[in-house]
């Protein structure tokens, strides 16, 4: 199993992004008022009312400008540095997953290889269209029971199925892949 400590870690990345990201949307808006607002200041003469309440409106939002500039380096090394422990203790983790798979599944191809040459069938790859359906129409595949293996790797976690289809004689069979039928798992 993957250590809880590991998981937090990497719900901590993505609080922490989040965050970052959310700061990041708020300069973003300020610099571009920032930038209408100097631009409509510039074809102003400093005489004008409307300069005064103008140049006033500006300083203003470059205090919450410079506030949260300065709000969104500190959010950043903060999600640079929770990525860099977190991808260090899912690397730790992976390497001790992946040695205990070499001896649990250390026999898994030649089971897998016997039970192909007792059923005489084969492997059969295929892709899925845009919206996650396979079909499976005069692929010489015969009925009877099949399994339909895929994976899709999001940032953080990856959907696997593995889902069991009766494919009956002659008639195409359309499966649909979704989050709904995949197990959501995490990705280290």
């Amino acid at each position: 199993e993957i250590p809880d400590s590991v998981l937090q870690a990497q719900a901590e990345v993505r609080a922490a992004q989040e965050a970052w990201q959310q700061l990041e949307s708020r300069w973003n808006t300020l610099r571009d008022t920032l930038q209408k607002l100097s631009d409509a200041l510039d074809g102003m003469s400093r005489a004008q009312a409307q300069y005064r309440v103008l140049f006033r409106e500006f300083q203003d939002l470059e205090s919450q400008y410079n506030r949260i500039d300065r709000q969104v380096k500190r959010a950043f090394e903060r999600f640079t540095q929770l990525q860099e422990a977190s991808i260090a203790a899912a690397e730790q983790a992976r390497l001790r997953i992946e040695q205990w798979e070499d001896e649990a599944f250390a026999d898994v191809g030649e089971v897998m290889a016997a039970r192909l040459r007792e059923t005489g069938r084969e492997i059969h790859y295929d892709t899925t269209d845009a919206q996650g359906v396979a079909t499976f129409q005069g692929q010489n595949i015969e009925p009877g029971t099949w399994w339909v293996t895929a994976r899709y790797e999001g940032p953080f976690t990856e959907l696997y199925w593995n889902v069991r289809v009766e494919l009956p004689k002659g008639e195409p069979t359309q499966i649909r892949l979704t989050r709904e039928n995949a197990e959501e798992r995490p990705k280290l």
